[in-house]
């Protein structure tokens, strides 16, 4: 039975005053000829324990009726709110997504000021002051011509006007916004490993265009997935462009001082043939070698794995460069790491070169040596998924990873999917890409009650449930059952240990029997749908939460 905890939390935060008096004294009409509305201020615990036990034990539960509960949610998924909301004798308010996405999501959302003062000329549509802000939102916050035209109500040709009339051309907007929000000392040292990752795929797929004072990465051997973590981690707001007539994609960032510290690392203009590593050996620290020439074999490199029968048999890892000097640095930081040398082989006429390590079991202990411990965001993903074959334990890394992304941006994800990387990372992109749509489509005006519609179900969200102790009882009957859905059975078993933590409340959890059906009834109505031995488990975990509190 999952028992892990998945960020939801469940806090118990009001209930009727006196609750078991309160059912005890309702009880008490039934038969009790003394009965008076004034019996209720003189009743205390032995009262309850007299009558309560005794009445629940005749199967009189409507009394339990008398008594609520206000639990508050947070953290769980809408597709479990939607599983409780079923549960229609409750009161439920729910976080609205129409003025609220998650905490986590700060937009900011444009609007123009009040026209003041005059017009840039009478055929204008703005004043000056709104027109300014336009200026603004295009150099400051990154905002297309058309997304301000959709915000304002102009064809993205007046607004691109508007922006000429104050002298604003793309040029300068990207110099603005690369220098605001570019990382520029990013490669200044190369002191962690997405540094030396990064810095090893752009040895191998990037080059730097001197008169522009850009860094260039294209999609060769990268995927555009990758390509989005690079961006991401370099600077915010770099965008991956797909390059017209090609079918390629691009990162292209424009500053100046990040160039500099590039070239001093070895980045040139023009660098397949004369490609070293030399400033890579004596300046980046050993224990980053790993993740530079990860980087570059993610750039300019692959692997083979080796099937028989389904069998794994073996290994292959190759690094390419037209660079023959490069390649002997690899091996040489290979070597210097522990490793044997590989087989290096350089075709002149091709103008290309191989360094090879398939034999024995070198291609394993550098798989090993280059993976192991590797930010599963910063790999290109054909790759890894083959080193699975080699360094299993790389499943879990992959699913913890993107588990933890993904509760950053307040989505959940089953364990069952994160157990299939492969699979994972598919759910991670679209979840990713879902938000990214959302946070565009605010950002261009369009009103957050139509922007939800691309949010998957699997955003977490706030509840507020109130229900009456015979209905709880209900609920907790089916969805703290084995057979429930995982996510809705913990937030039921999270009630009932927020119940089990309240002295006052406790007793009425063995009275009425507050548990899943089996508890309730004394064997699993389920029959041949019972998971095996789900009874003793049952048994033992609510056994164990009373005991846990018990003083």
């Amino acid at each position: 039975m999952r028992t892990v905890d998945n960020g939801i939390r469940v806090k118990l935060v009001n209930y009727t005053k006196k609750p078991l008096e309160t059912v005890t004294w309702a009880a008490l009409i039934s038969y009790w000829d003394g009965w008076e509305t004034e019996a209720f201020e003189r009743m205390d615990g032995s009262d309850v324990e007299m009558h309560l036990p005794r009445v629940l034990g005749y199967g009189h539960e409507s009394i339990l009726e008398h008594a609520t509960l206000t639990f508050a949610i947070e953290g769980c998924s809408r597709v479990c709110s939607h599983q409780l909301v079923r549960h229609r004798l409750a009161s439920y308010t729910q976080q609205s997504q129409r003025y609220q996405f998650v905490s986590s999501v700060k937009i900011k959302e444009h609007r123009l000021p009040e026209p003041e003062g005059e017009k840039r000329n009478p055929h204008c549509k703005l004043t000056i002051n709104q027109e300014r802000e336009i200026v603004r939102w295009y150099l400051e916050d990154g905002l297309s011509t058309w997304q301000i035209g959709k915000i304002v109500g102009l064809h993205p040709t007046s607004v691109l006007s508007i922006l000429k009339a104050y002298g604003v051309t793309p040029r300068k907007a990207g110099e603005v916004y690369n220098g605001r929000f570019i990382h520029e000392t990013f490669f200044e040292t190369i002191d962690t490993p997405d540094k030396a990752y990064i810095l090893g795929c752009i040895m191998a797929d990037g080059s730097i265009n001197d008169q522009r004072n850009a860094l260039v990465i294209d999609q060769k051997n990268l995927e555009k997935t990758l390509l989005i973590e690079i961006a991401e981690r370099i600077g915010k707001g770099i965008r991956v462009r797909t390059q017209k007539g090609r079918d390629t994609l691009r990162i292209w960032v424009g500053n100046k001082k990040l160039i500099e510290d590039l070239k001093k690392w070895g980045v040139s203009e023009r660098k397949a043939k004369i490609l070293s590593f030399d400033r890579i050996i004596e300046g980046v620290p050993r224990k980053l070698w790993p993740d530079f020439l990860r980087g570059y074999l993610d750039g300019d490199g692959y692997i083979k794995v080796v099937f028989k029968d389904g069998a794994f048999q073996r290994a292959e890892v190759t690094f390419v460069s037209s660079s023959k000097k490069a390649l002997e640095d690899t091996m040489f930081m290979l070597s210097e790491l522990g490793l044997p040398k590989g087989t290096l082989k350089c075709y002149e006429d091709q103008r290309i070169g191989y360094l090879k390590y398939g034999k024995n079991k070198k291609s394993e202990e550098l798989l090993r040596l280059l993976y192991e411990g590797a930010d599963p965001f910063l790999v290109r993903r054909a790759n890894i998924l083959k080193v699975l074959a080699v360094v299993p334990e790389l499943r879990k890394d992959i699913g913890n990873a993107i588990k933890k992304k993904l509760e950053e941006y307040e989505f959940t994800i089953p364990d069952s999917v994160l157990e299939d990387p492969f699979l994972a990372y598919q759910w991670y992109d679209l979840m990713r890409d879902a938000r990214e749509i959302y946070i565009k489509s605010v950002q261009a005006g369009i009103p957050k009650e139509d922007a939800r519609f691309i949010l998957p179900q699997a955003v977490r969200t706030k509840i507020v449930v109130t229900m009456n102790l015979r209905e709880l009882k209900h609920f907790l009957g089916l969805r703290a059952c084995e057979r429930a859905q995982w996510e809705i059975r913990e937030v039921a078993w999270k009630m009932l240990e927020e119940i089990a933590k309240n002295d006052e409340l406790r007793p009425i959890i063995e009275w009425a029997k507050l548990g899943p059906r089996c508890i309730q009834i004394g064997y699993c109505p389920e029959g041949e749908l019972m998971p095996p031995n789900c009874w003793k488990r049952t048994r033992e975990r609510w056994k164990s939460l009373l005991e846990g509190y018990l003083k």
